[in-house]
């Protein structure tokens, strides 16, 4: 089944699916919702 997904939600399932566990970011504006 597909689903409709926004740009972050597939880097983050991207991301999880790959083995990726961890994030480090700096929450400034411009933000992206991952974080």
């Amino acid at each position: 089944m597909k689903q409709l997904v926004s740009g972050n939600d597939a880097i983050f399932q991207g991301a999880i699916r790959a083995g990726a566990r961890y994030f480090a970011g700096y929450p400034i504006t411009p933000s992206s919702e991952i974080l």
